[in-house]
C-alpha cells in the first residue's frame, strides 16, 4: 500500500523552502521523508536520490522494525555461509522491477533457481497463470556461489543512498501526522525512537511518502483524518 503526501507535486520539488525541515537535531535536514523499508519504500528512496544526487542530503528513510526488508527476510544460518530466505526469494528477469534493478542497475550476481533453467511459466501449473517466461533466478554470493539472499538488493540500494549522504533510521516508527486546515499540506510528522522512547517532530516536510501496509498506515494518528482532505 502506497500513499504519498506532498505540499506540491513531487516533480516540482527541487530545493527545500526556507520554511522546511524545522526538526530536532537528530532529524535536522530531513525534508524528503520516506516511511517503510520494504521493497517499495527502499526503491522509492533510492530512485529519488539517484535521479538527482543533490537530494541525498535531505532524504531520510524511517522504519519501525530493526531491519530493512519488510516481507523479504534473508537470514544467515547459524553463522555459516548459507543464507535462507524467509519470504520472497526469486524473480524473473522479465520483471522490470526487480529484474532490471537487480541485473542491470545494481549488477548483482544471480543464477537460475533451478539448474535446468526452465521457463518461469512451468513453475505455475494450471489453473495458475504467470505472465513471465524468463527462467526464475536468485541472487548469489560470488564468493561461495551459495544463495546470497533476496534482501541483498535492498541492502545494496541503502548502501548507495547512504554513501551519497542520505540517512536511514530503524526502530523509528511514524506515530502521527498533522495536516494544515488552510491548504491541506502536511504541517508536521512525528516519529518515536523505540530505543529511547522519545518522540520528535519534523515540521513542514517537502515530501512525505508512506510505503506501509494498510493496517499499519491507519494506526498512524492523523492518517484517517487526512484522507477527508482534497489534497490527499
Amino acid at each position: 500500500f502506497l500513499a504519498a503526501f506532498a505540499p506540491t507535486l513531487i516533480g516540482a520539488v527541487e530545493t527545500p523552502s526556507s520554511a522546511s525541515s524545522h526538526s530536532s537535531a537528530r532529524y535536522n535536514g530531513c525534508s524528503e521523508i520516506f516511511v517503510g523499508a520494504g521493497w517499495a519504500g527502499v526503491y522509492s528512496f533510492y530512485r529519488r536520490i539517484i535521479d538527482d544526487e543533490r537530494r541525498a542530503a535531505r532524504a531520510c528513510l524511517f522504519e519501525q522494525s530493526w531491519r530493512v526488508g519488510g516481507r523479504t527476510y534473508s537470514v544467515r544460518v547459524n553463522h555459516t555461509e548459507f543464507v535462507q530466505d524467509i519470504g520472497s526469494y526469486r524473480f524473473s528477469p522479465d520483471m522490470h522491477l526487480p529484474g532490471d534493478l537487480i541485473m542491470k542497475d545494481l549488477q548483482l550476481p544471480t543464477e537460475c533457481y533451478q539448474e535446468s533453467c526452465p521457463s518461469a511459466k512451468d513453475d505455475f501449473p494450471p489453473p495458475f497463470i504467470f505472465n513471465y517466461t524468463a527462467p526464475l533466478r536468485r541472487i548469489v554470493d560470488p564468493r561461495t556461489n551459495l544463495p546470497g539472499g533476496y534482501a541483498t538488493a535492498m541492502h545494496r540500494m541503502i548502501e548507495i543512498a547512504k554513501g551519497l549522504g542520505a540517512r536511514v533510521f530503524t526502530q523509528t516508527p511514524l506515530t502521527k501526522l498533522e495536516v494544515s486546515k488552510s491548504n491541506a499540506a502536511i504541517s508536521s510528522v512525528e516519529f518515536e525512537d523505540l530505543n529511547s522512547g522519545e518522540r520528535e517532530q519534523i515540521v513542514r516536510p517537502d515530501i512525505l511518502i508512506l510505503n506501509l501496509p494498510r493496517n499499519k498506515l491507519f494506526e498512524v494518528k492523523g492518517v484517517e483524518e487526512s484522507l477527508t482532505r482534497p489534497a490527499v
